[in-house]
């Protein structure tokens, strides 16, 4: 992600306590704001390879939807190890949804539809306290289901071992037990995230 450097920490704590747009954006407005935030891109790729990328996950949301409802409307799929490897697919589909949200949350002027659905107002200072909302919790929703789907495909491979390990013990009570521990994994480690940023006291979006 491209430097937009640093936020002070009595912006960050704005953010928390009231979620209003950090003073260090007060000079520009909605729009400006948009090219600041959501041109920046998380990979910090070229125009034509953005593309390419934007294709590459829409096709993956897809194909990682489809994996997934195939996997629940089938009864002979829908258990170990399949299950696991559905919930992995729904937590991709979800990773790159953040991912064109994150990037295109003003081309689809997402920042004013929950501006007039959440605060009911159509000022410019509410689209960009909106923006400013829908771009920090997008971010470290993105961490949480980065993490998530790294602990869950992690979990995949050590199930993978223990069955050729142990082929003839039932592994139907593992699935769950990887989803709570990879869901407890991402929320530990996003909030540690969340408290560094609140003791560092800027958000830093490099």
């Amino acid at each position: 992600m491209k430097a937009l450097g640093y936020i002070k920490s009595e912006s960050v704590e704005s953010f928390y306590s009231h979620t209003k747009a950090p003073p260090a954006f007060d000079k520009y407005s909605r729009d400006e704001m948009c090219t600041l935030l959501t041109s920046s891109d998380f990979l910090d790729l070229k125009a034509d390879e953005h593309t390419v990328f934007v294709a590459v996950a829409i096709t993956s949301i897809v194909m990682s939807i489809t994996v997934f409802l195939t996997t629940i409307w089938n009864s002979k799929l829908n258990q170990h190890p399949y299950s696991l490897v559905a919930g992995i697919s729904l937590i991709d589909a979800m990773f790159f949804i953040l991912f064109i949200t994150l990037e295109h949350i003003c081309t689809f002027n997402l920042d004013k539809l929950f501006s007039l659905t959440v605060y009911f107002s159509t000022t410019e200072d509410d689209f960009k306290r909106a923006l400013w909302v829908l771009y920090v919790s997008g971010v470290y929703w993105f961490l949480f289901a980065t993490i998530l789907s790294f602990a869950l495909n992690s979990a995949l491979c050590l199930d993978l071992y223990l069955t050729v390990k142990n082929p003839f013990v039932s592994g139907n009570g593992r699935t769950k037990l990887y989803i709570l521990m990879g869901i407890g994994l991402a929320i530990i480690l996003t909030s540690w995230e969340i408290i560094k940023v609140l003791s560092r006291g800027t958000f830093d979006t490099e």
